[in-house]
Protein backbone atom coordinates (compact mmCIF):
# COMPACT_ATOMS: atom_id res chain seq x y z
CA UNK A 1 0.00 0.00 0.00
CA UNK A 2 1.18 3.43 -1.11
CA UNK A 3 1.53 6.66 2.29
CA UNK A 4 0.48 9.59 1.57
CA UNK A 5 4.44 10.68 2.17
CA UNK A 6 5.08 8.90 -0.96
CA UNK A 7 2.44 9.09 -3.41
CA UNK A 8 3.87 12.54 -4.40
CA UNK A 9 6.87 10.09 -5.61
CA UNK A 10 4.41 7.60 -7.44
CA UNK A 11 2.41 9.92 -9.31
CA UNK A 12 5.36 10.75 -12.07
CA UNK A 13 3.70 12.41 -14.89
CA UNK A 14 2.06 9.33 -16.57
CA UNK A 15 1.53 11.55 -19.87
CA UNK A 16 5.11 10.55 -20.21
CA UNK A 17 4.77 6.79 -20.34
CA UNK A 18 5.77 6.33 -23.88
CA UNK A 19 5.23 2.73 -23.85
CA UNK A 20 4.74 -0.12 -21.08
CA UNK A 21 8.11 -0.13 -20.53
CA UNK A 22 9.90 3.48 -21.11
CA UNK A 23 8.84 6.21 -18.88
CA UNK A 24 10.50 9.48 -19.97
CA UNK A 25 11.60 12.12 -17.73
CA UNK A 26 13.00 15.34 -17.57
CA UNK A 27 16.85 15.94 -16.73
CA UNK A 28 18.47 19.01 -15.60
CA UNK A 29 21.83 19.77 -16.01
CA UNK A 30 23.95 22.72 -14.96
CA UNK A 31 27.65 23.36 -14.39
CA UNK A 32 28.72 24.62 -11.04
CA UNK A 33 30.99 26.70 -9.98
CA UNK A 34 33.73 24.53 -9.28
CA UNK A 35 33.19 23.04 -12.78
CA UNK A 36 31.40 19.63 -11.55
CA UNK A 37 28.35 18.61 -13.45
CA UNK A 38 25.37 18.46 -11.13
CA UNK A 39 22.33 16.52 -12.92
CA UNK A 40 18.63 15.88 -11.27
CA UNK A 41 15.48 14.51 -12.20
CA UNK A 42 12.88 17.44 -11.68
CA UNK A 43 9.79 14.37 -11.37
CA UNK A 44 11.80 12.65 -8.80
CA UNK A 45 13.53 15.37 -6.52
CA UNK A 46 15.62 12.67 -4.74
CA UNK A 47 17.60 12.23 -7.87
CA UNK A 48 20.52 14.69 -8.30
CA UNK A 49 23.81 13.22 -8.46
CA UNK A 50 27.13 15.61 -9.27
CA UNK A 51 30.26 14.36 -11.19
CA UNK A 52 33.38 15.97 -12.66
CA UNK A 53 32.03 15.54 -16.54
CA UNK A 54 28.57 15.63 -17.90
CA UNK A 55 28.50 12.67 -19.43
CA UNK A 56 29.59 10.55 -15.48
CA UNK A 57 26.99 12.70 -14.11
CA UNK A 58 23.89 11.84 -17.23
CA UNK A 59 25.21 8.23 -16.37
CA UNK A 60 25.28 8.12 -12.65
CA UNK A 61 21.63 9.54 -12.81
CA UNK A 62 20.57 7.23 -14.78
CA UNK A 63 21.83 4.66 -13.16
CA UNK A 64 20.37 6.27 -9.88
CA UNK A 65 16.86 6.75 -11.31
CA UNK A 66 16.85 2.83 -12.49
CA UNK A 67 17.35 2.26 -8.61
CA UNK A 68 14.54 4.61 -7.69
CA UNK A 69 12.21 3.05 -10.07
CA UNK A 70 13.35 -0.49 -9.35
CA UNK A 71 10.19 -1.44 -6.80
CA UNK A 72 7.98 1.50 -7.32
CA UNK A 73 4.52 1.45 -10.04
CA UNK A 74 3.80 4.49 -12.02
CA UNK A 75 -0.67 4.48 -11.04
CA UNK A 76 -2.85 7.15 -13.06
CA UNK A 77 -5.40 8.24 -10.26
CA UNK A 78 -9.08 8.61 -11.37
CA UNK A 79 -10.95 11.18 -9.32
CA UNK A 80 -14.77 11.34 -9.17
CA UNK A 81 -15.92 15.10 -9.03
CA UNK A 82 -13.31 16.67 -10.25
CA UNK A 83 -13.19 20.20 -9.60
CA UNK A 84 -11.32 21.52 -12.96
CA UNK A 85 -14.05 19.71 -15.00
CA UNK A 86 -15.94 22.66 -13.21
CA UNK A 87 -13.80 25.16 -14.53
CA UNK A 88 -12.90 24.15 -17.72
CA UNK A 89 -17.12 23.87 -18.27
CA UNK A 90 -17.11 27.46 -16.93
CA UNK A 91 -14.38 29.28 -19.87
CA UNK A 92 -16.27 27.34 -22.19
CA UNK A 93 -19.34 28.37 -21.41
CA UNK A 94 -17.45 32.43 -21.29
CA UNK A 95 -15.75 31.38 -24.51
CA UNK A 96 -19.18 30.84 -25.99
CA UNK A 97 -20.65 33.89 -24.92
CA UNK A 98 -17.81 35.80 -25.87
CA UNK A 99 -18.35 34.19 -29.34
CA UNK A 100 -22.14 35.38 -29.50
CA UNK A 101 -21.52 38.67 -28.66
CA UNK A 102 -18.25 39.23 -31.00
CA UNK A 103 -20.84 37.66 -33.91
CA UNK A 104 -23.17 40.49 -32.84
CA UNK A 105 -20.88 43.19 -32.82
CA UNK A 106 -20.01 42.32 -35.73
CA UNK A 107 -23.33 41.87 -37.61
CA UNK A 108 -23.98 45.58 -36.18
CA UNK A 109 -21.60 47.12 -37.18
CA UNK A 110 -22.17 48.78 -40.63
CA UNK A 111 -18.95 48.76 -42.96
CA UNK A 112 -18.11 51.47 -45.18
Amino acid sequence: MIGKENLASVFINSLAVTSLHKLSLHVLVEQAESGHFIASVPELPDCTVEAETRDTAIASLQEQVKARLANMEVLTLEVANNPWTDFIGMCLREMKSLRIWLRNYVMSVSWI
